[in-house]
């Protein structure tokens, strides 16, 4: 009976560990996705975006793939992360990727109609 009992325990306690890592898991992946929903897709973070590479006079070209968000730049000292703070972004010499989500490509039509 006390052998029994035992593994008894320790079934429940690896079901139980095993809940608690999936739902801890599914926790996270949850807060993920919230973060990148709550990025606006108006016109606001269009002109965040523009005012953060340095202007309009500096962007010389625009194009989305899939989740980001590339601007060809003249040059990328004038990039200012502290204006976009809620997006990762990674600064080439004469290109700036954003990670902006699945709104990449409306936020580059955004900003395409902005610099014209």
């Amino acid at each position: 009976m006390n052998k029994e009992l035992l593994i008894g325990i320790i079934v429940g306690s690896i079901i139980f560990l095993i809940l608690l890592v999936v739902g801890i898991i599914l926790i996270c992946k949850k807060k993920k996705k919230n973060k990148i929903e709550t990025i606006p897709t108006n016109n606001e973070l269009a002109k965040k975006i523009i005012d953060s590479v340095g202007g309009k006079d500096n962007i010389t070209n625009v194009s989305a793939k899939m989740t980001r968000l590339a601007l060809g730049v003249k040059t990328s000292d004038k990039f200012d992360s502290k204006l976009v703070p809620e997006i990762k972004s990674l600064i080439m010499e004469t290109k700036i990727t954003f990670l902006i989500g699945d709104n990449a490509e409306k936020i580059a039509k955004e900003i395409e109609s902005e610099i014209k």
